[in-house]
């Protein structure tokens, strides 16, 4: 999985105009545990790959219980791109006239800690540039995803420098950073979500909303039924209609949510289920069930006031603070001083799982407070500067 993705909610600076609902904050925590969950699967992605799933030739059987969700990387992405879809519904309901300036502040808000991230990977593989092949080496049945990481001969910082711009956006993926494959998804969502928003209002937007879906849900990447599942959960929310859900209702939202996506690759077969389209496979990262059992558990969290006040606890708020962060720095650690580690220093995996997650922790925070939140307060004066454009092209919309 991974991951990711940007999902901010929008900040206490935002305006929130007269009968919009504002920041959902239990839904930031719920952001940070799916970060956190990204790591943890990517740890055992490299270190522990029998409790992940098509990364060793035989899978551990806890992988197969509903524990299976605290280290289900792909099902935390899935959360991440509804969140997405929920959060960019709202920032376009605020900003409904502004097209140009939403569109182009998303790929600025998203290229700039992701330029920063894959320069931070870059420097990490100048350093250790045969670490995770050092370890593979060590290895008697070697992880895939050792695979998805440049070694060797390293490419330089002009191409780390483009790789962040533009390819890893055009391509749907990067070899210095393997999680920005989502960073295609969130910029194609996103854009998808404020066009739709600037051409529809009131109750055709919702019936374009179900159009998109359907639309998606049949012919295209089931990712993106992630983005509208997410503004239509925005919708609801904008009514209040989560506070008229009766709770009994909201609890086995939240059980479908967690039942459904624990599931990893293999489990259809395993409990007789094969038989399934694949989309609708029980398991299928790539499928269509981590998305609603997404959109099921965060539509639980908007109705159940514990767990509102569960995932509005102060730490999980701040790994909601840091999740951008998180998702975008850990991998690159973890294939070169991690992997170094290992090699090196003959720690044991308890003691190497402590220090990796202290270091990912304190560099998130770093990098949150250096690079993303010094982003996101400069967007306000790139809106101001397009706003003329974006008016000029209401005048002529009009017109």
């Amino acid at each position: 999985m991974t991951t990711t993705p940007d999902t901010h909610l929008p900040s206490s600076t935002d305006q929130t105009p007269a009968g919009l609902p504002g920041r959902v904050v239990a839904l930031d925590g719920l952001r940070g545990i799916a970060a956190l969950i990204v790591v943890f699967y990517h740890f055992s992605c490299l270190f522990i790959p029998e409790l992940t799933w098509r990364m060793a030739s035989t899978t551990h059987a806890l992988s197969h219980t509903p524990l299976a969700i605290f280290w289900n990387g792909p099902f935390a992405v899935s959360v991440f791109f509804v969140l997405s879809g929920f959060v960019m519904a709202g920032a376009a309901e605020r900003r409904h006239g502004a097209l140009l300036a939403n569109t182009l502040t998303r790929y600025v808000r998203l290229a700039v800690p992701v330029t920063a991230s894959v320069i931070f990977a870059w420097i990490l593989l100048m350093v250790f540039p045969t670490a995770t092949s050092a370890f593979v080496a060590q290895q008697v049945e070697p992880t895939v995803w050792a695979d998805y990481t440049y070694q060797g001969d390293i490419p330089g910082f002009g191409r780390a420098l483009l790789d962040g711009l533009v390819v890893n956006f055009l391509r749907g993926g990067s070899m210095f950073n393997n999680v920005l494959w989502t960073m295609q998804i969130e910029l194609i969502g996103s854009v998808a979500l404020y066009l739709l928003y600037w051409a529809t209002s009131g109750k055709a937007r919702l019936i374009v909303l179900v159009a998109a879906g359907l639309a998606i849900f049949v012919f295209f990447r089931p990712a993106y039924l992630a983005f509208v599942l997410g503004a239509i959960i925005f919708e609801f929310h904008s009514r209040n209609s989560f506070a008229t859900l009766r709770p009994v209702l909201a609890w086995c939202l939240m059980f479908v949510g967690i039942a459904l996506g624990a599931p990893g690759a293999g489990f259809a077969e395993r409990v007789g289920l094969a038989g399934l389209p694949g989309r609708l496979t029980l398991g299928n990262a790539e499928g269509l069930v981590p998305v609603f059992a997404a959109a099921a558990l965060i539509s639980a969290v908007m109705s159940l006031p514990a767990l509102r006040r569960l995932f509005g606890w102060a730490p999980w708020q701040w790994l909601g603070r840091i999740s951008f962060a998180l998702y975008l720095v850990h991998a690159p650690l973890l294939y070169t001083v991690a992997a170094a580690a290992w090699v090196r220093l003959d720690v044991g995996l308890g003691w190497l799982f402590l220090g990796f997650m202290s270091s990912v922790l304190l560099i998130s925070h770093l990098f949150t407070v250096a690079v993303d939140e010094p982003t996101l307060r400069r967007l306000s004066a790139l809106r101001a500067w397009l706003a003329p454009l974006d008016r000029r092209l209401a005048v002529q919309r009009a017109v």
